[in-house]
């Protein structure tokens, strides 16, 4: 199912439900729909950063193949900063991740896959956690997961600049910091991503003319 759609369904759903509350209460009151929405989403208990989620009726920004990659600094568990800018010369592959996300958390082991088989080439990999559960511990869970890629605590202005709207997003940027592909996960078919993601990266690698390699 498309995501936006089940998003939409969703919605519905717990609007409906938050709708038969308001109906029965007294005096009657005028309410907004983002108002529905969030009392919806108590209802249903989603611990979630709603307010950092795109809802399915907000306008995000569209990326598009060879525009310039939003640059961003993020730190890592440990504390240690990472900029896009400073990892020009190579491909970026980025992961955009969330701990209550089951397709995130069932293709981790692809991702690990693919860091394992690029760590002799100039292909970086990064897992940005961004929209996490108001209790999620990112040192607990890394210690009981291993991730192979660089795990980076995102930040929602991040997840804007990428027009994320549904998870796991995945992009590669090419050696000179423009966008070479964009997934947006609509199945968690872990054959067909892994082929998907192998032809990007091998497309937005330096190509080599004998010995030496350059940047086209």
């Amino acid at each position: 199912m498309n995501t936006q759609l089940h998003w939409v369904l969703v919605v519905v759903s717990l609007v409906g439900a938050a709708l038969q509350v308001h109906a029965q209460e007294a005096p009657v009151k005028r309410i907004t729909v983002a108002e529905t929405f969030d009392e919806a989403a108590s209802l249903a208990k989603i611990n979630l950063s709603l307010s950092q989620m795109p809802r399915p009726w907000d306008k995000v920004k569209e990326m598009t193949i060879g525009s310039a990659a939003p640059d961003w600094q993020l730190k890592t568990v440990g504390g240690e900063t990472v900029t896009l800018a400073e990892l020009r010369g190579k491909v970026v592959v980025l992961d955009f991740w969330a701990d209550w996300c089951g397709p995130c958390r069932k293709l981790e082991p692809l991702f690990d896959q693919l860091v394992n088989e690029y760590q002799n080439k100039p292909v970086r990999f990064f897992t940005i956690s961004i929209w996490p559960d108001q209790d999620f511990n990112p040192k607990a869970y890394l210690k009981e997961r291993k991730m192979a890629a660089t795990f980076l605590i995102g930040e929602d202005a991040v997840a804007k600049d990428y027009g994320i709207w549904g998870m796991p997003t995945y992009y590669v940027i090419d050696p000179v910091g423009k966008v070479a592909y964009i997934h947006v996960l609509l199945s968690d078919n872990a054959d067909s991503l892994e082929k998907r993601l192998r032809e990007a990266i091998e497309k937005a690698l330096p190509k080599e003319r004998g010995s030496q390699s350059f940047f086209y």
